[in-house]
């Protein structure tokens, strides 16, 4: 069964199996028996180009979080095996949404960290504290701990803990 075309379309366009045709007139200058999206393909094709050459700009625009740290590296020196070495770390979010922590990975036991916030909004800073336990190293020292966002397993940003352990003398 044919049906109406709408009221709006009668007498500019009519529908013939689920496609679109263009009655000739002034307006348009589509022939009759081209489809309208046919007629107009070199257009389209140049809309989906454009549209294709700006998405990686638009898709910049929300970037999500963005942590920052300006010293992600604290360097302790020369220290002997008794030493408890403690920094902290701010970090900054630059990014447009808000930074979700899962967890801070650390490469041994000899280094903890902890974040004052789980959770850091666009603009704000928290701080990352690091305690780094010399008993049982010896000489070059770099530690790393890592901030894992969740909903992922790799790392938003890496921080050192760098230094050199001297070896207790024997008092033998």
């Amino acid at each position: 069964m044919h049906q109406m075309p709408h009221k709006h379309l009668v007498g500019r366009a009519s529908r013939i199996r689920g496609r679109v045709f263009q009655r000739p007139n002034q307006d348009t200058g589509c022939p009759a028996d081209k489809p309208v999206l046919q007629h107009y393909k070199g257009d389209l094709t140049s809309a989906l180009l454009i549209c294709c050459l700006l998405l990686p700009l638009m898709a910049g625009a929300v970037e999500g979080p963005k942590l920052v740290c300006d010293t992600p590296v604290y360097k302790f020196g020369q220290v002997d095996q008794s030493a408890v070495i403690t920094n902290i770390f701010t970090v900054r979010n630059e990014g447009d949404l808000t930074f979700v922590l899962k967890s801070v990975q650390t490469a041994c036991n000899c280094t903890k960290g902890w974040v004052d916030s789980r959770m850091i909004s666009p603009g704000e800073t928290a701080e990352l504290t690091v305690v780094f336990t010399a008993a049982r190293r010896k000489g070059p020292q770099k530690k790393s701990l890592k901030l894992i966002p969740a909903g992922s397993d790799e790392p938003t940003l890496t921080f050192y803990m760098e230094g050199f352990v001297e070896p207790v003398a024997d008092s033998h």
